[in-house]
């Protein structure tokens, strides 16, 4: 029976033995993975850090587009009232040969 107990006992270790190699494997395995996760995850840092300087970028350029709008509005406003002074102008001009002209028939006459 010592001789069984004996098997029985190397049987058991050999059983252990085995499930403790496996463990290891499967360490070594998630261990892998962790250092993949790792290289992946400081990846998507640095692409979001790429991600955030390119939306900085896009809204400084949504900035200075805002900033040209504004100054094309003001710009076609300016020209609005240049061209109703050049309007009041012109008939101010011809107000004015009228009234030459009127002066100029009375003299006459």
């Amino acid at each position: 029976t010592v001789h069984r107990k004996y098997s029985e006992l190397q049987f058991q270790f050999k059983r252990e033995q085995g499930f403790f190699k496996q463990l290891e494997q499967e360490k070594v395995e998630l261990e892998t993975r962790l250092q993949e996760s790792k290289g992946f995850f400081s990846k998507l840092q640095t692409e979001n850090s790429v991600l955030n300087e390119r939306l900085k970028e896009l809204d400084d350029s949504r900035k200075h587009v805002t900033s040209l709008e504004e100054k094309i509005v003001c710009f076609e406003q300016d020209t609005a009232k240049k061209n109703e002074s050049h309007a009041v102008i012109a008939q101010y001009k011809a107000a004015m040969e009228n009234l030459t002209l009127r002066w100029a028939r009375k003299r006459t006459n």
